[in-house]
């Protein structure tokens, strides 16, 4: 480091006259609030906690562990498992916006052109992914929380219209409108947490740095992040009905636990009464909980290859396929079926579990790539090549598709399948000047 420079904050502390050798008095020091200090340990780790295992893992005892406290000490400073729960996700919330608050005084309130802007968000990018990686996490886990705990949801509610308000703000900036401000937090929503573990920060802000100049010229082919993260391959397997009996018995039931209450429900112990087997019969099938959970994830993977309708068929008009694609999203189920909400509510799990566990990385990424080549294939059939989009373009729809629909489920919000369909045309006809009208 070069010695003539000095920080600001060593040369103000430079000029401070030094009281002990003037032989004055020394103050007697602050006293600190260990109170608050506590409590704002615990929030830290439970933040850490809610991000690395999810809900399941923020309990009393890991949280007192964790923060090496005696067990009585969590409830007297957070309460009981559900206001601490509340807490610190109400806690997270603050701390985003502090973050974001510090980061929009950064910018100004001037206008901006749209590369400055791509640049700002890239240092924001990076900024949140090595500082707040924790936070980030947070906010996914409480998308996919909140369908189960409906007290979470003005949480997600009041978070989700702050960040929306935010990017609104960000990119009027640079003069865009706020439906693509829109589609970019929609966007975001169902491709960070697969980011944050496929390309990491880096991955991340070239992943917002190419989107935000897209949304400048969005018939330029501007797919350097998807080719950069893309990795290889890792397909389900194709012979999914040559499992044992037992082995897919299990598996059933592995995803219609998932579907019901989420990935941090899957025990052996919970599969083996749902599948009606013993408790052996899983531990023999799956050595532990993860290859349960990764043998799921391939038959919903299998399942979901399926939900675009085929193109050997008679193309339907373009709004009749955007209300099915809008069905296919957000319409509740009854049963185990990988469709509608049930197919939202496993692919945010899919995404969320990837981030935790590296192996299913290459599945996930072989399935958003799967799903946006088939959404492209379908909307040529549909509207002919004239309209066609590009590969990039695709897999933003499909992205965005996982995003807005894991949101409007996560609040409960009922299935406006119109009002999906029609933001959906609104993204596609921004990104496709030459696709029909509705």
């Amino acid at each position: 480091m070069n010695s003539g420079l000095m920080s600001p904050t060593r040369s103000a502390l430079s000029n401070i006259p030094d009281d002990r050798a003037s032989g004055a008095a020394t103050p007697p020091r602050a006293t600190a609030r260990p109170l608050a200090g506590v409590r704002e340990r615990l929030i830290d780790h439970g933040h850490t906690l809610l991000a690395q295992g999810g809900l399941k893992a923020l309990s009393v005892r890991n949280l007192a562990a964790a923060a090496g406290l005696s067990a009585s000490a969590v409830p007297y400073h957070l309460g009981d498992k559900d206001s601490l729960t509340q807490t610190v996700f109400q806690a997270a919330v603050e701390r985003d916006r502090q973050t974001w608050v510090q980061f929009h005084e950064s910018v100004g309130r001037e206008g901006m052109p749209l590369a400055a802007l791509a640049e700002a968000l890239v240092v924001q990018a990076l900024d949140l992914s090595f500082r707040q990686g924790a936070i980030e996490l947070v906010w996914y886990e409480l998308i996919h929380q909140a369908r189960h705990t409906p007290a979470l949801r003005p949480i997600l509610a009041a978070w989700y219209e702050e960040r929306k308000a935010r990017n609104r703000d960000l990119f009027a900036l640079a003069g865009l409108p706020a439906h693509v401000a829109d589609i970019m937090t929609h966007y975001l929503v169902g491709d960070r947490s697969t980011l944050l573990v496929a390309g990491g920060a880096s991955g991340f802000a070239l992943s917002v740095a190419e989107n935000v100049r897209y949304l400048c010229d969005p018939q330029g082919d501007s797919g350097l992040w998807h080719e950069r993260l893309r990795r290889p391959a890792c397909r389900a397997q194709d012979g999914v009905d040559a499992w044992g009996e037992t082995e897919r018995r299990i598996a059933v039931a592995a995803v219609a636990i998932i579907i019901d209450q989420g990935v941090a429900a899957v025990t052996h112990r919970a599969v083996a009464q749902r599948a009606g087997v013993s408790l052996s019969s899983t531990t023999y099938h799956f050595r532990c909980r993860a290859d349960i959970i990764r043998r799921a994830f391939q038959l919903i993977h299998e399942d979901l290859r399926r939900e675009v309708p085929a193109t050997h068929r008679e193309p339907p008009p373009l709004c009749v396929f955007l209300r099915a694609v809008a069905e296919h999203m957000l319409v509740p189920l009854d049963g185990d079926r990988i469709a509608g909400r049930n197919a939202t509510y496993a692919m945010g799990d899919f995404a969320l579990e990837a981030c935790r566990d590296t192996p299913l990385v290459p599945l996930y990424l072989a399935f958003r790539q799967d799903r946006g080549s088939r959404i492209r294939a379908a909307l040529d059939h549909v509207v002919g090549c004239q309209s066609s989009l590009s590969p990039f373009q695709a897999q933003i729809v499909s992205t965005w598709l996982q995003g807005r629909a894991q949101i409007l489920n996560a609040l409960d919000a009922p299935p406006d399948v119109d009002g999906y369909a029609g933001e959906l045309i609104v993204l596609l006809r921004y990104l496709q000047p030459a696709m029909p009208r509705i």
